[in-house]
């Protein structure tokens, strides 16, 4: 059945259109109209869908602009449910191409962005489609590089008319790829990547008709393409079950990725080959151990083996998680002595702040001797014989120093009963290691701090879900901190009525990867880097001078530093983050910092501007132990 939102015209084969009084259905879209400056141009971007210029330089391009007697606009939206059938171009042929300025506009607003930046759009032509309303209309993939400190790209897939005059977004897939993969369950539509004001400045070119360069945007939310949907389990023709972890980038872009001859091949009962991948690949090495298969967009799609030991949520994890492709959960087993187990374990990497591989396969011969230490509805489990080897020192370290106050950890023995690890092995014969979440990882996130700065003394409910949990917390986390906030920051904590000035928590995160874009300073310009970098970033004064007390005296050693940001958008992936009030002005910001012995190149981020600080104000900051 058709779900008519809105149709002013539908496209005919020859890319014109003509009116449909037929779909008549509206769906308000309530926009605010924004005015763009005139007199802008992005040279750098010259699409092969712009006119000619005159002279080498750039003709006259449109502002964008919104007539100030509408008070409302809405894009054209068309909802016909088709599924098209695309005469696919080879993906080591897919070429990439510059873009299209009407749509970079849509996409952009007004952050000037050029392919210098490492970040540029780019558009692959993938195929033509076949038959149907938009035959003969060439299918692209819009890479969006987003200016942040970390990485975002946003995805878009775009239907372009034969003769040039429109450009077709197909709503039903968009998505955003941050340090991993993109979502594991489910698509973005390209209404929500766009957001509202992405969604003005499409309904905005509907103003544009006269221009040199118009071209005609419509956003499709009714078409689909098979080879784009995602599957979120799959069987193979030996029975075992894959689970869908997530889409990855393009393998020739923005960063290209090495995947050598896969040493092992499975089918699956549709016929599509998943491969094995092992590399040391720092792009992708967050997916060792993982299966893929490479779609006819050039994207890498990636599955989970499903191991049956029936992991469940854990509730610090929080709703966010997707249940089926746990890294941290609850393993449903019983032990050898009869009881059940009720501890949280990760059979995943740690390292960072949070977890740089979603499987951690072992070589044996590193753990030790194994025993049978109980059974899950799959199979047997395994446990280590001793845990007086030096490979578990470490660990057994760790759990010693983080016992909390009245318990007393000193025995190997005390370590074995707590069962800090536990060993299965797979039906490809690889040994897959979970270890207990109490057990210190390597490095986690490191005093972040929630200062919360509401319009006016409010009662405030704050839940926070690191997906390895917390290490730490003050005041204490009793499944939430309930606190009364003041204007100047000042909390009280209702649970035992004393002050605090902010929130603080340890723990560990998602799925990580250190920032891709960093300085490099000598250790002497530290200071000043830190100063003037976490004001840009939103910080005021007092958030910067506890910051810098904290951090700074950890940067003292090394004669050259690497330090790399991550901001909102990627720490609402690592620690979901949830306040009974929507703050108006949300800032996250993760340090990543390495030191070095000698200077390497920078690969510096392409900032945004200075968030504006209004209304209920939430800022956190934190960084990554190592």
């Amino acid at each position: 059945m058709t779900k008519t939102i809105k149709t002013n015209f539908v496209p005919d084969r020859s890319g014109q259109t003509k009116q449909s009084p037929l779909l008549l259905t509206v769906a308000a879209i309530a926009v605010v109209a924004i005015a763009f400056g005139a007199g802008w141009a992005w040279s750098k971007f010259t699409s092969p869908l712009t006119p000619p210029q005159k002279g080498g330089e750039m003709t006259e391009q449109p502002t964008n602009g919104v007539v100030t007697d509408e008070p409302t606009l809405e894009p054209t939206i068309v909802d016909d449910q088709n599924t098209l059938t695309i005469d696919w171009v080879k993906v080591d042929e897919q070429k990439a191409r510059s873009t299209d300025y009407n749509w970079n506009l849509v996409v952009f607003g007004d952050q000037q962005l050029t392919p210098e930046d490492g970040i540029g759009p780019k558009a692959f032509g993938l195929g033509t489609v076949k038959g149907g309303i938009y035959d003969g209309y060439e299918l692209q993939m819009y890479i969006a590089g987003v200016p942040s400190m970390g990485v975002e790209y946003q995805n878009f897939y775009l239907l372009v008319s034969p003769n040039l005059s429109e450009i077709i977004i197909l709503d039903n897939y968009a998505d955003r790829v941050y340090s991993a993969f993109t979502a594991p369950v489910g698509q973005l539509t390209a209404s929500e990547v766009l957001g509202e004001e992405g969604l003005v400045r499409l309904a905005a070119n509907e103003n544009n008709q006269g221009s040199i360069d118009y071209r005609k945007l419509i956003l499709d939310s009714g078409s689909k393409i098979t080879e784009l949907e995602q599957v979120d389990l799959v069987k193979d023709t030996d029975g075992r079950i894959y689970n869908l972890i997530g889409v990855w980038q393009r393998t020739d872009y923005p960063n290209e990725a090495s995947f050598s001859e896969p040493t092992t091949k499975i089918t699956l009962e549709n016929g599509q080959v998943l491969n094995l991948y092992n590399s040391s690949d720092p792009k992708i090495d967050f997916a060792n151990n993982l299966f893929y298969y490479i779609r006819p967009d050039g994207r890498t799609v990636w599955y989970d083996l499903e191991l049956g030991l029936g992991m469940v949520n854990d509730e610090a994890s929080g709703p966010q998680v997707d249940l089926r492709s746990l890294t941290i959960g609850v393993p449903q087993l019983t032990w050898s002595d009869g009881t059940k187990n009720v501890i949280s374990y990760s059979k995943g990497v740690q390292g960072g702040c949070g977890t740089i591989a979603g499987l951690n396969v072992v070589d044996i011969k590193t753990v030790g001797e194994l025993k049978e230490g109980g059974a899950s509805a799959a199979d047997k489990i395994y446990v280590p014989v001793s845990f007086d080897t030096e490979y578990f020192q470490q660990y057994f370290q760790g759990w010693k120093n983080t016992a909390p106050e009245g318990e007393v950890r000193e025995t190997l023995e005390q370590f074995a009963v707590a069962h800090p690890f536990f060993y299965f092995q797979d039906s490809f014969d690889r040994w897959i290691q979970f270890m207990n979440t109490e057990i210190l990882p390597m490095g986690e996130c490191g005093k972040p701090v929630i200062y919360l700065y509401p319009e006016k003394t409010t009662d405030l409910d704050v839940q926070l879900y690191p997906q390895g949990g917390f290490t730490y917390t003050e005041p204490v986390y009793n499944n939430g901190w309930r606190v009364t906030a003041s204007p100047d920051g000042t909390l009280v904590n209702r649970d035992d009525g004393q002050i605090y000035p902010y929130l603080f928590w340890e723990g560990r995160g998602g799925m990580y990867v250190s920032p891709n874009r960093y300085w490099v300073l000598k250790q002497s310009g530290v200071h000043d880097f830190l100063v003037s970098t976490l004001a840009k970033l939103g910080l005021n004064t007092k958030e910067t001078a506890d910051f810098i007390e904290f951090w700074e005296p950890r940067m003292q050693d090394a004669s050259y530093y690497k330090i790399g940001f991550y901001g909102t958008s990627v720490m609402n992936q690592l620690a979901p983050l949830s306040i009974s009030e929507t703050p108006d002005t949300l800032i996250r910001i993760l340090m990543d910092y390495q030191s070095l012995d000698a200077p390497i190149k920078a690969n510096p981020p392409a900032l945004l501007s200075t968030p504006e600080r209004t209304g209920f104000t939430v800022v956190e900051w934190g960084g990554v132990l190592r």
